[in-house]
């Protein structure tokens, strides 16, 4: 078909497991630069392609006939965070070996990139299967480096699959796919623009998009950051380090534990974790209903949180991934408080929670300065969620 590749899945050896991180991760690069070479260019083609223009917008070495629609200004912005939303309430439909692409802003081209949250589903009426679907709809990501001007491909750190299956949802419920760490097995990439691409194989395996998240770390100068670690082991990325992954002390590789976490929601708490009285001289406490509450500092300008975060259940149970513990299906809100009084929007909005991963996000207004008594107000609905430890970055 006209401009679609196709990246054949990359199935991690059982040895793998035993490998790190980046080896993993240069493994699966490897084998999916051989198929885009393999599936772009004649055999016998040693030139470049031409590049393909729509608007001076430069896609090469994509197809002009695979590209389905270019959304060029992103719906909301914030210091960290561009949110690109379909203006169709049941998303736009995406047939197999279509893409869409997504124009990064120019000022936010000299950027790393920290995560890509997808939003996406399978409309029921196209969904064949008794439990599993024939008709899969798959979501590859893509980003082009502004500096480089290559493609490349988001790795999952755990070694699964990287294309993300749309799930059958209702149009009230997309998917939010947390495409995470990219600095830790892709590399550090400033993109330029993305491309969200259907790999599925048939007529049927038609997906919608709702939209996409790009989320960046804070600029490497002229930031500072007020840091709590709860749980023992855990620790952020540090891009003048050159820590490029963040570690956790809990989580499913400890059994569904996350030692001296702060529970967050009213779904109960099943394990002894850190619970947080009211005290006006410490800078967070928890309330009465699970939420803590991260007193900011006066006179500076509030511009990122991090949350290390996970909601895997204490219960023993094999769960899908291969460990033990249920699986959490918690949603995580967080908003500012100015003198008690909650911001009427959230910056963080029905964000997935991982089994043990980092959430970011920022509000729209980062020039702002921080009175005294402004605080953040972090929240876990549908189920109980484990926080290791919080970062905030200033201005």
């Amino acid at each position: 078909m006209q401009g679609y590749f196709e990246t054949t899945y990359f199935e991690p050896k059982v040895e793998a497991v035993r490998k790190s991180t980046k080896a993993i991760a240069a493994e699966m690069l490897d084998n999916f630069r051989a198929v885009f070479r393999k599936s772009e260019q004649p055999p016998d083609l040693d030139v470049a392609i031409t590049a393909e223009t729509v608007d001076e917008i430069d896609y090469s070495p994509f197809k002009a006939e695979s590209v389905k629609k270019i959304v060029k200004t992103p719906n909301k912005t914030t210091y960290s965070t561009l949110v690109y939303e379909s203006e169709n309430f049941g998303g736009d439909e995406l047939e197999p070996s279509k893409r869409m692409l997504f124009v990064i802003p120019e000022e936010f081209k000299g950027r790393v990139i920290r995560d890509i949250i997808l939003k996406h589903r399978k409309d029921p009426s196209r969904f064949s299967g008794d439990g599993w679907d024939p008709n899969g709809a798959y979501s590859r990501v893509l980003i082009k480096d502004s500096r480089t001007e290559n493609w490349k491909s988001w790795i999952d750190p755990t070694g699964n699959k990287s294309d993300k299956f749309a799930e059958s949802r209702a149009s009230s419920n997309p998917e939010n796919e947390i495409l995470h760490d990219w600095i830790a097995t892709v590399g550090e990439v400033q993109p330029s623009l993305i491309s969200v691409e259907n790999v599925g194989q048939t007529d049927q395996a038609v997906s919608n998009i709702h939209g996409v998240e790009v989320v960046f770390f804070p600029e490497k100068e002229g930031v500072e950051y007020q840091e709590q670690i709860f749980t023992p082991g855990t620790s952020f990325v540090d891009l003048d380090k050159q820590q490029n992954e963040p570690t956790y002390g809990g989580g499913p590789r400890y059994h569904g534990k996350y030692p001296s976490a702060v529970a967050l929601g009213g779904w109960g708490r099943d394990q002894e974790n850190t619970m947080i009285d009211h005290d006006p001289n410490k800078t967070f406490y928890l309330d009465r209903q699970g939420q803590i509450h991260i007193k900011l500092e006066p006179g500076k300008k509030f511009v990122n949180l991090e949350l290390a975060i996970g909601d895997t259940h204490q219960d023993g149970i094999a769960n899908k991934d291969g460990h033990n513990g249920t699986l959490g299906w918690a949603k995580i809100y967080a908003g500012l408080a100015t003198k008690g009084h909650m911001d009427t929007s959230n910056f963080m909005h029905n964000v997935n929670v991982p089994p043990a991963g980092v959430l970011a996000g920022g509000p729209e207004q980062s020039d702002k300065v921080i009175q005294d008594g402004d605080e953040i107000v972090i929240e876990s609905k549908s189920d109980t969620s484990y926080l290791m430890g919080y970062r905030i970055a200033y201005k």
